[in-house]
């Protein structure tokens, strides 16, 4: 047997209710409905008590045959729901395409629990349409059948019986209904393969017009985002680097030094440079002064956007080419906006990834 699928828009609207899980305060009633492995609730209404009313819409992907399981549910505020009662509903052909409402009576535990109120209409899809007036079309040429049996024959005595009468009408107006039923589903069924012949020539076109409008895209798309790029690095730049002009003093106190860069039998002549940007300050040569150098100098830098202050300790050679001792870079954001002194006291300095001793010195920001 061909299988008919759809889908069942059912109206939850209220319900009479006949077990009350309460003693004392009002029952907040809601409904589950459960279609195969899909469930669905109503709000919960608070306070009403054995009449809830809900008029609320669902849809779910069925079948003919599928049942409707339909609980109604107590909202507790503490522990879990207490069942009122449950019933259920099988979608049979009569549902097709007619909205049907009616009761459905409510049980729990075998004993009444009253009685929810739906309206209940099956959509079948496109699909099942053609099976659909097959079936009824068989169905129509068995009342066809039936109806013969009732017609009078020539040469057979005529007979006047009220049951022949009624089963006659009955079915005369069932091929009637039959009839109409096919009808309406052949019109349905021109207009769904009309709306569907539409679609399709309209996607078409529309995935014909993407194709042609994607390459322009993407190459408008690349463009702007370099550009969006390009805005959003320069934004971050300028964020980075918030143009306070003024002047930076620093202190320069001493260092000690773990890496020694003099001969077997000199000793380091160690010098500081403090830069920021492209500006640079030197402290003076402290002569012979080995791994310890004493200088308690104050320095003056020009600071326009920059924030990192570089650090680089050197030992002094008559022909320029000085030795590194170490160097370290520290970031001076905090005191752009502060007129405190920073101290940067034991800050270590490296070579090469390895420690190669500490500098003394505080800095402090003037603005202009």
């Amino acid at each position: 047997m061909d299988i008919i699928q759809g889908t069942i828009i059912l109206k939850v609207l209220k319900a009479t209710l006949t077990r009350d899980t309460e003693l004392f305060a009002k029952m907040a009633p809601y409904c589950t409905i459960t279609v195969g492995n899909i469930t669905s609730k109503t709000t919960v209404k608070k306070n009403y008590g054995k009449t809830p009313e809900w008029f609320e819409v669902f849809s779910f992907p069925s079948k003919l045959g599928d049942e409707l399981k339909l609980k109604v549910w107590d909202k507790d505020a503490v522990g879990s729901d207490d069942l009122v009662g449950e019933g259920s509903v099988t979608n049979k052909k009569e549902f097709l395409n007619m909205k049907y409402c009616f009761w459905v009576p409510l049980k729990f535990k075998n004993e009444n629990g009253g009685q929810i109120q739906i309206d209940i209409e099956f959509v079948p899809n496109h699909d099942s349409l053609n099976i659909l007036m097959g079936m009824l079309e068989n169905e129509l040429k068995e009342k066809q059948a039936l109806l013969m049996k009732y017609e009078h024959k020539p040469g057979d005595p005529i007979q006047i019986n009220e049951e022949i009468l009624n089963s006659k009408e009955a079915t005369t107006q069932k091929i009637q209904e039959i009839n109409d039923q096919i009808n309406q589903l052949k019109i349905e069924f021109q207009t769904k393969s009309v709306e569907i012949e539409q679609k399709t020539k309209a996607n078409v076109k529309i995935n014909e017009d993407l194709k042609k409008n994607l390459v322009v895209i993407e190459s408008q798309l690349a463009e702007y985002g370099i550009f969006l790029f390009y805005i959003l690095y320069t934004l971050t730049l300028f964020q980075e680097m918030e143009t306070i002009n003024g002047i930076l003093k620093i202190n320069v106190i001493d260092g000690t030094f773990i890496r020694d860069v003099g001969g077997m039998f000199d000793k380091q002549d160690p010098f500081a440079i403090f830069s920021l940007g492209n500006s640079q300050v030197l402290t003076k040569v402290k002569m012979d002064s080995g791994k310890k150098a004493v200088w308690n100098e104050n320095l003056e830098i020009t600071r326009s956007y920059q924030d990192e202050l570089v650090v680089e300790v050197l030992d002094f050679q008559e022909d320029k080419k000085h030795h590194c001792i170490g160097y370290t870079q520290v970031s001076i954001k905090e005191c752009i906006h502060s007129k405190e002194v920073k101290k940067f006291h034991k800050t270590k300095i490296w070579y090469r990834g390895e420690e190669a001793g500490e500098v003394n010195f505080e800095v402090q920001f003037i603005r202009s």
